[in-house]
């Protein structure tokens, strides 16, 4: 009970940070760009959000026990069972690492790109977006990684569960976090803010197109590669690729110049909303 209720305390943290470090009476202040007053970034809410996603990833499973119980191959889903069986590609490993870098690299190329056309300003917000969707999608898996203690589909291949590379052994903690997929979760975040940022910042759209076809081809690469490799049912995919995409969209969203508040309060203090007047 003690483990549930840290991991819970955690992912409502995360959720609720805004809100809660927020003086309800006056908006905090914002960074924004002149050149470029598409996106702001309010440091006072920003950076303690990234500090308790930080802390979430380094420190959550040290408070976290972990059960290590295998599951039994008659008891998953019939959409997860033939991974179970069939998903031992090793190569599968190094290739779905090489699709999530892929996606970080588009996000710092971006925000270097950005700062040439407008100004630093500008590129530190697209990079300060970046780094929220990615390190938020993050948090909150790692959260429910160790709320959920999945086996891997590779904890049931006997013959191959002990190769050093999979870190799939019974003595392994990776072994038993499978829900949901990080790399797909990640890869999908970035993408999702990708094509929220070129929408925005594209007039004629042809940027936007190119992002929303490779973001998509890019994360469905990734999600299969973890399949193959062993690493992930298709469950697990299809979970993070929506819980990554659902923070990715938030996260700009939540960011767009033009805003009365940053903090999801309305005026008088009492009431928290996503709308786009955030």
């Amino acid at each position: 009970m003690r483990a549930l209720g840290v991991a819970l305390f955690s992912l409502l943290g995360i959720a609720g940070l805004p809100a809660a470090v927020s003086p309800a009476s006056a908006a905090p202040s914002k960074f924004a760009s002149s050149n470029d007053p598409s996106f702001h970034l309010v440091p006072m809410l920003d950076v303690p959000l990234l500090a308790l996603d930080a802390a979430v990833l380094l420190g959550l499973k040290a408070v976290v026990p972990q059960r290590h119980e295998d599951g039994r191959l008659s008891d998953l889903f019939a959409l997860d069972a033939p991974v179970a069986r069939n998903g031992r590609d090793d190569d599968a490993l190094r290739t779905s690492d090489f699709g999530g870098l892929m996606a970080g690299a588009f996000a710092l190329v971006d925000a270097i790109v950005t700062a040439r056309h407008n100004d630093l300003d500008a590129g530190v917000i697209t990079l300060g977006l970046y780094a929220e969707s990615a390190m938020t999608t993050a948090a909150v898996t790692e959260v429910v990684k160790l709320l959920v203690q999945r086996p891997r589909p590779c904890t049931y291949q006997i013959d191959r569960r002990e190769r050093p590379p999979l870190h799939c052994g019974q003595d392994d903690d990776d072994a038993y976090l499978s829900f949901f997929s990080g790399h797909t979760a990640v890869t999908a975040a970035l993408s999702t803010t990708a094509t929220y940022l070129a929408f925005e910042r594209d007039a004629d759209g042809s940027r936007a197109a190119w992002t929303v076809s490779g973001g998509l081809a890019l994360t469905s690469f990734v999600a299969v590669e973890r399949m193959r490799a062993g690493k992930h049912f298709p469950t697990d995919v299809i979970t993070g690729a929506v819980v990554g995409a659902g923070i990715g969209f938030l996260v700009p969203h939540l960011h767009k110049g033009g805003a009365q508040s940053a903090t999801g309060l309305s005026s008088d203090g009492r009431m928290l909303t996503l709308a786009s007047g955030f």
